[in-house]
């Protein structure tokens, strides 16, 4: 009998769990499909315009620098050669004198042929030499055409990757790296830093969305301080 009345008495005494209550915790959540921005080039950072956390709108600037001395020579070299067309264009202007001397021959041959006084074979291979002729200046016309348009793309590819315009082909002393979307600053690389040199990178810096979001749960009283 006294045992039991022991029991009782220790019963109050053992732990038990502490009823459960809302716990609201605050926090932010993105997107894992991140926008990664790269840097093509070798440089010098000029100035650095933005930290992690940045917002951005589309075509915001976020970095200023220079390139390194030779890779701006390479291309300003590459600029100034330009489409590379300059023989084409001379041999169509070759093309077109002989169009016209062979054309006054075939029309002089004709006229005799005509007559009776020269040979029509002669009026024929004059007219089929006019023929290769035009030909090739088709064909010419169209690789200058794509040669064009070769460069005026590569124009514009150097001036999204560097981000400024080529004004006339002239190579300008400092480049932006915009954004092309907007969002904000996730991850930016450790090499980017004022006045630091860095080779070229695919991961430049990280552009995506956080978005705030709030989650509420039950917890046990004694699990809230570790929260």
């Amino acid at each position: 009998m006294r045992l039991r009345y022991l029991m009782l008495l220790l019963l109050p005494l053992l732990p038990c769990p502490a009823f459960s209550q809302d716990a609201t915790h605050n926090g932010k959540v993105f997107c894992r499909v991140m926008r990664w921005l790269p840097l093509s080039y070798s440089g010098v950072v000029e100035a650095l315009l933005v930290t992690p956390g940045t917002q951005v709108k589309e075509g915001d600037v976020l970095l200023r620098y220079t390139l390194k001395e030779e890779t701006a020579r390479e291309l300003q070299r590459e600029l100034s050669a330009g489409a590379r067309t300059q023989d084409l264009r001379l041999r169509l202007l070759e093309i077109e004198r002989e169009l016209l001397e062979l054309g006054e021959k075939y029309a002089a041959s004709r006229r005799l042929s005509d007559a009776r006084m020269g040979s029509e074979e002669s009026a024929n291979r004059l007219n089929a030499g006019i023929d290769i002729l035009n030909r090739q200046k088709i064909l010419i016309t169209e690789l200058i055409h794509e040669k064009e348009a070769a460069f005026r793309s590569r124009q514009a590819e150097l001036e999204s990757q560097l981000g400024v315009a080529m004004d006339k082909g002239r190579i300008p002393r400092v480049f932006h790296l915009k954004t092309p979307v907007a969002g904000q600053v996730l991850l930016i690389d450790r090499w980017l830093r004022d006045g630091m040199g860095f080779l070229p990178m695919q991961n430049a810096v990280a552009i995506g969305t956080v978005d705030p979001m709030m989650i509420r749960s039950q917890v046990y009283e004694g699990e809230i301080a570790g929260l």
